[in-house]
């Protein structure tokens, strides 16, 4: 069953590219040898949401490897009381797909200095893909949060109430 339903959706996409590889030369305005530039873009369209996902998907996981990673400041061992700071998302800009950064960190409520901080990431995939949520959605946070655990944030956070 699961086959009949991709094949099908193979059957729609196929369509889909064939309708707007018709299209795409008259609205351009050309008048001469449309059936030639719809032979061109027709396998263009048929790719073009592999490739996006494929190019994207590389750029997130390289951003990944630089980003999500644990920063533990050299003081951390002296904090006695916790505090969860802010965490909302935020766009980051400059990259193939739509990446956005939620930033944790966790702030000593004595001296309101940060000690412990990271990043998650998250993404729908490749921006063709993304549309119809093909890819589904990625995140990616620090592989090793072990100075988490060692430094007991859990009761931290509840002192810090």
């Amino acid at each position: 069953m699961a086959g009949l339903i991709g094949l099908f959706l193979i059957a729609i996409w196929l369509l889909i590219c064939g309708a707007f590889a018709a299209k795409i030369p008259q609205w351009l305005g050309a008048k001469r040898r449309t059936w030639l530039w719809s032979l061109l873009l027709f396998p263009i369209l048929v790719i073009a949401p592999i490739v996006d996902e494929l190019v994207g998907m590389r750029q997130f996981e390289q951003l990944c490897k630089e980003r999500a990673v644990v920063h533990v400041s050299p003081d951390a061992d002296q904090v006695k009381r916790a505090k969860r700071g802010d965490s909302s998302y935020v766009a980051l800009p400059g990259y193939w797909i739509n990446i956005t950064s939620q930033p944790v960190a966790y702030v000593d409520v004595d001296s309101e200095k940060v000690f412990l901080s990271y990043e998650i990431l998250h993404t729908k995939g490749g921006r063709i893909a993304g549309i119809a949520l093909l890819g589904g959605e990625h995140s990616c946070a620090p592989k090793d949060r072990s100075e988490t655990k060692r430094l007991d944030i859990d009761r931290l956070l509840k002192q810090g109430e």
